[in-house]
């Protein structure tokens, strides 16, 4: 639900004040991309991940600018529009790596997966090393290869087996600290509340019993 509201263009300024209340200090680029990706999943066409970055790119500038001497790998970006090309960089690799195989499998995607070559290549069009070196591309590529960006809603199964339909259900954020968030698809049904996880769409992370709960 986040992710449909923050896809429209008459949010923009919620969601840059959203996105500037996000904790980027001391997160390099794959890890604030992270962070921004596990609040909310983008819904529409790449237009809208466009914007989104837009407005990520300006947030993430502002605070790695008063913290860029504490994150690792080091990089001179001079301004937000080198962020947004890099970010832009990360989710087309994201994407060639872990989004078209899920969507296409068994399909031969010539050029979609690249290679550390290939994405260094690529990305060297939009910024250049004195900004971004290439130990940082290669430290980005082997994260990103090595741990999806989760961008694309996780697919759920449908409660059909119950003998009623949920009362509610949606994402909800569990925020331990700024740095730990933990994201779960929540249905409400039966005075139970199912709490999933990413590391399964069927069988529920944790369920909660609701009838005596009374809120504080």
């Amino acid at each position: 639900m986040l992710g449909a509201y923050f896809s429209r263009r008459d949010t923009l300024e919620v969601f840059k004040s959203f996105v500037r209340c996000l904790d980027f200090r001391e997160t390099d680029m794959v890890g604030a991309l992270r962070l921004l990706f596990d609040t909310f999943k983008p819904g529409g066409e790449g237009q809208v991940i466009t914007r989104i970055l837009e407005m990520f790119a300006e947030a993430y500038f502002l605070q790695w600018a008063t913290n860029k001497d504490g994150i690792k790998p080091r990089t001179e970006y001079k301004n937000s529009d080198d962020i947004e090309r890099v970010a832009v960089s990360l989710i087309m690799l994201n994407t060639g790596l872990h989004v078209a195989p899920k969507k296409n499998p068994g399909k031969r995607l010539t050029g979609a997966m690249m290679t550390l070559e290939e994405y260094i290549d690529n990305t060297r069009r939009v910024v250049s090393p004195e900004q971004v070196p290439d130990e940082a591309l290669t430290a980005w590529y082997e994260a990103v290869k090595q741990v999806e960006i989760s961008v694309e809603p996780l697919p759920r199964a449908a409660f059909s087996r119950l003998p009623v339909q949920p009362d509610i259900e949606g994402w909800l954020l569990l925020v331990i600290n700024s740095q730990v968030q933990r994201r779960y698809w929540a249905v409400l049904a039966l005075q139970r509340l199912y709490l999933f996880s990413d590391n399964s769409e069927v069988e529920p992370a944790e369920a909660i019993a609701m009838k005596d709960a009374r809120a504080c």
